[in-house]
């Protein structure tokens, strides 16, 4: 009685009611745009958009994630839909299992999967059981809604439980994680050779082949990811020049106190050309970068 459906990669994308033709978009260079899925998921009351390999990296510099789509290109295809529709994203090397029976839900492997819809998303941890309902509650409406709540029910037995291979790596992706968005690379870095050190523990340890290569491709992921983050964030550019602006700013405030207008101006002139726009206000003077018009 029953039965069970497997869906990987290309087949998992079918599997909600509109799919993704990666082929046609990101080989042969058609506009981006959907077709209809097989939505076989919407047969049990979950209308999503399935969208596998949502943290692929493989692009290096060039962001292939969200199904080689990349993040940008991503949100203009979500915002073309016929009607907004929850994305369901599957990192790399991980898998959600449904049990409808039981309306509960689990995430195995070495990523998480989220849910998305507009701004709001949620994110599933591996190792865990959750309430069906968190992907497919319902308001008065019936519209799909996004459960606020992600309190999670009867703790899943993890695989690899007999090791601490698996929480030590999903702790060393957090640390790394927190590096990138805080722009402190030499904490990514360090959480990276980590990982590599854990795989050779691992190794040496004679830990399930198999886990071993998935967690090394994950390692290569987050290394070409790392790889992308040449340039700082907003936040981290001025954490970095606050120092000299600020300093160049007080010299210009002397300059105006003294009366050395001239030299004010040549202060003010030459951060503009800098692209560092500086408003003065009964506050004082403040400074912010200048947004590229291109």
């Amino acid at each position: 009685r029953g039965g069970c459906l497997v869906a990987a990669s290309a087949a998992a994308l079918t599997t909600g009611r509109y799919t993704l033709p990666v082929y046609e978009i990101y080989k042969v260079g058609e506009p981006p745009h959907w077709v209809e899925g097989l939505d076989l998921l919407g047969a049990f009351g979950l209308p999503l958009v399935v969208i596998p390999h949502w943290n692929n990296a493989e692009g290096g510099t060039h962001d292939t994630s969200r199904c080689f789509m990349g993040s940008s290109r991503f949100e203009q295809l979500v915002d073309r839909l016929d009607e907004p529709l929850p994305v369901l994203g599957l990192d790399e090397h991980t898998a959600i299992i449904i049990d409808f029976s039981a309306d509960a839900f689990t995430v195995h492997g070495i990523g998480t999967v989220v849910l998305q819809l507009g701004s709001s998303q949620l994110q599933f941890t591996p190792g865990i059981t959750y309430p069906l309902k968190q992907l497919h509650g319902e308001n008065n409406s019936g519209d799909f809604r996004i459960e606020e709540s992600r309190q999670p029910v009867l703790p899943a037995q993890h695989p690899d439980s007999q090791t601490d291979f698996w929480p030590r790596l999903h702790s060393m992706t957090a640390d790394f994680q927190q590096g990138i968005e805080e722009d402190d690379l030499g904490k990514s870095a360090h959480a990276l050779l980590e990982m590599d050190r854990l795989l050779w523990q691992a190794l040496g340890e004679l830990e399930n082949p198999e886990a071993i290569a998935q967690a090394r491709d994950f390692f290569r992921e987050k290394l070409a990811e790392m790889g992308t983050c040449q340039v700082l964030s907003e936040a981290g550019r001025n954490r970095l020049l606050a120092p000299l602006i600020d300093s160049l700013l007080e010299a210009r405030q002397h300059f105006r106190k003294t009366r050395q207008f001239e030299a004010a101006d040549m202060v003010r002139d030459a951060l503009s050309r800098a692209a560092i726009v500086v408003e003065d206000t009964a506050n004082g003077s403040r400074w912010r970068i200048e947004e590229d018009k291109e």
